[in-house]
């Protein structure tokens, strides 16, 4: 967001917070803030969970998303830097290379999360 404040016509209020997402969301919910950022899985799951109807998620297109992060997913994978370490990532890389190439993550984040999240 301070990224796309750079930007904006209209900057946000940032207020960062250490609270768990399903708060925040009910804190949407509740007019406390206006928005929250978050990724459509972790959403869909809490939408699902706690039944929060008075808010909607709104998709970002890539250009937008570009705007606020330049790597997508939102998440990632710690691997300590010892040769073990690299040995590991080496193989975990290899894998993700292997079952993105055969449609095996896309089948598998269809199944999961409703929807293609594979990054391309």
């Amino acid at each position: 967001m301070e990224k796309f404040n750079k930007v904006a016509k209209n900057p946000s209020k940032i207020t960062y917070s250490n609270e768990d997402a399903a708060k925040t969301l009910q804190d949407v919910q509740d007019g406390k803030y206006d928005y929250v950022l978050i990724d459509k899985v972790l959403y869909d799951n809490y939408q699902k969970t706690y039944h929060l109807d008075k808010i909607k998620a709104i998709e970002l297109d890539s250009k937008d998303t570009k705007k606020i992060s330049a790597s997508i997913p939102y998440s990632y994978l710690l691997v300590e830097k010892t040769p073990e370490g690299k040995k590991i990532l080496t193989a975990i890389n290899k894998g993700i290379t292997k079952i993105q190439s055969n449609g095996t993550a896309a089948k598998l984040s269809q199944k999961y999360f409703n929807g293609n999240y594979v990054p391309k």
